[in-house]
């Protein structure tokens, strides 16, 4: 349980993370995990955009970051209240000739809910929910993650990600290399990036780009 914090605009945020494993066969670890979180003001004020909860899309794969729930025009407002679960079990056997590599399967769902200046923009903490394959990668620059997910519950106005991602933070060092406006699907190993997929380059159309004609930067 993180314990509750306090800012300078009256806003209090609580969160409460519970994780467990399990064993169910021989080389098998699967995994439950479930994410509460709540943030209002404690002078019944409503809180700035910025405290407003978002999930990120590790908690719910196939939907990106902060592209689900209450909406204010074109604008994603996020909640005042969030939950998750997460379900993910390793496939033994697949890459047991390789150390480094795990095959898994997962189901994520999640709901956002709460809009404290204005509840007619609140969608009622409606469920999404996702199911899909993925593959572990340990390198020595750290963790990489590949999901290959298929949706299973959105609303209209949800937008939903790639199948293969990126931590944000890999997206972040990866635009340091360029000031255009990009969204590309992309491996980072010890030599460079290398671009999967183009999605969308300066506004043009999108296209693919061959996995034999990776572009290396």
């Amino acid at each position: 349980i993180n314990v509750p914090i306090i800012s300078d605009t009256n806003s209090l945020t609580n969160r409460y993370d519970y994780k467990i494993f399990n064993e169910f066969f021989e080389n098998n670890i699967t995994s439950f995990a479930l994410s509460l979180a709540s943030a209002n003001s404690i002078s019944d004020d409503d809180i700035k955009l910025s405290e407003r909860l978002f999930i990120p899309s590790r908690r719910l794969r196939g939907f990106e970051t902060g592209k689900i729930g209450p909406k204010d025009g074109e604008d994603f407002i996020g909640g005042n209240y969030s939950a998750t679960f997460n379900a993910q079990s390793n496939i033994p056997g697949i890459f047991q000739n390789f150390q480094n590599l795990d095959a898994v399967m997962f189901f994520d769902a999640g709901s956002l809910w709460g809009v404290d200046y204005d509840s007619s923009l609140d969608d009622g903490g409606k469920l999404r929910s996702s199911f899909g394959i993925g593959v572990d990668w340990f390198t020595v620059i750290g963790p990489l993650n590949f999901t290959l997910s298929e949706v299973i519950t959105k609303e209209d106005d949800d937008i939903t990600s790639p199948s293969f991602t990126l931590s944000d933070e890999d997206k972040t060092n990866f635009g340091k290399v360029t000031d255009k406006d990009f969204q590309v699907d992309v491996v980072k190993t010890e030599e460079g990036y290398y671009i999967f997929d183009v999605i969308e380059y300066e506004g043009k159309e999108v296209h693919d780009t061959l996995l034999d004609d990776r572009i290396k930067i």
